[in-house]
């Protein structure tokens, strides 16, 4: 008797094991399948666990790809700093891209049909919002050709979080950057730095469903170093495209000369009703190698605010042809100290504060010191 049993659980055991091989074999299947005539482009996938994907490539050219060394789904349970219950993880992502090569259609056309939007239930993004946070460790981006020939734009990005918050008929997120660093280089002789740049940030807001409507959008910038070359003014990065003129631009001109007041409404929805961007501690270079000589740009805070009352009618006092909404604007710098390469003072800010309101009197205010 109990080798019967002994040999039931052994049957038993062998069957899940075989449908797990299964299932991981229909799932990579299927998700090449996908990719091949939905995106046009080649996936191929090293291993699949149980919750975790490893080596995960995709190839839309030979020199446009993307890799994923592991995603994986984890717990609270095993991880007590997680923000929710659950968490999806992307680890170290590598991106290839090249300019200059040619690249075909992502994705493929079908004649006769008609694809509508996707959407998702309120109570389905409710409880994955209470229940997900996304997190990835590292993006590393490599663009060849960016703008200029024999150029490439290196970005590496850390500690990427993101999480959502629903509520009601609104969506709200957090995203947070732990570190970025980018740099421009110029190939050459000798490699040349044209700019480079590294920062930390946050990112929150919401939005209005189902319309998408932006509501409120919060951008904070922290330690925010920079530095500009001289090779970046020499290059042709910076230069404007040369003017064309011909008598029917002109003709144009002439025409649409006003702005008419639908241009400004459309233009008005894009921008959410509350924003407010902060840069704390914000230090740029402009470095001339040649000369031996350089300017820094030191500032303790910079704060810009943007308001927008929506219920209020719009005020059609300025011209016959615009109507603005009533809003108000204001701008805060803090500590600003430019500098000499002999760190003479050219310019030093102590404090300079200017609002601007648009309102039904017509007041605007501007002070500064």
């Amino acid at each position: 008797m109990s080798l019967l049993l002994v040999s039931f659980l052994l049957i038993f055991l062998l069957g899940i094991v075989l449908l797990c091989v299964i299932f991981r074999w229909l799932i990579c299947t299927l998700a090449v399948r996908f990719f091949q005539t939905a995106l046009n482009a080649e996936l191929k996938i090293k291993s699949v666990g149980l919750f975790s994907v490893q080596g995960v490539s995709i190839q839309f050219h030979p020199q446009h790809t993307l890799e994923i060394d592991r995603i994986w789904i984890s717990s609270k349970l095993l991880n007590q700093d997680l923000p929710r219950y659950l968490a999806l993880c992307v680890g170290e992502t590598r991106i290839r891209f090249d300019l200059q090569a040619p690249l075909g259609p992502l994705v493929k056309k079908s004649e006769g049909k008609k694809h509508g939007k996707i959407s998702v239930s309120p109570t389905t993004l409710r409880f994955l919002s209470q229940l997900l946070s996304f997190h990835i460790s590292s993006i590393n981006v490599m663009v060849l050709n960016i703008a200029l020939s024999e150029s490439l734009w290196h970005m590496t990005i850390t500690g990427i979080t993101l999480l959502l918050d629903h509520q009601s008929k609104r969506l709200a997120w957090d995203f947070s950057v732990g570190q970025l660093s980018s740099k421009v280089l110029k190939s050459s002789q000798l490699d040349i730095c044209l700019a480079e740049v590294a920062l930390s940030l946050l990112l929150s807001g919401d939005v209005s469903l189902p319309e998408m409507k932006p509501g409120c959008l919060s951008l904070s910038v922290r330690t925010l170093i920079a530095e500009l070359h001289e090779g970046l003014f020499l290059s042709q990065l910076l230069l404007p495209p040369s003017p064309k003129k011909s008598i029917q631009d002109a003709s144009e001109c002439e025409i649409t000369e006003f702005i008419q007041t639908e241009t400004v409404e459309r233009f008005h929805q894009l921008i959410p009703h509350k924003v407010k961007v902060e840069f704390d501690n914000t230090n740029v270079t402009l470095s001339m190698h040649s000369q031996k000589r350089h300017l820094n740009w030191t500032l303790k805070s910079l704060k810009v605010g943007y308001g927008r009352d929506d219920e209020q009618l719009p005020l059609k006092s300025f011209t016959p042809e615009l109507s603005f909404p009533q809003s108000s604007l204001e701008l805060l710098l803090e500590d600003g100290l430019l500098l000499s390469q002999s760190r003479q003072r050219i310019l030093c800010v102590n404090t300079l504060k200017t609002t601007l309101q648009v309102r039904k009197t017509l007041d605007r205010h501007i002070a500064g010191k």
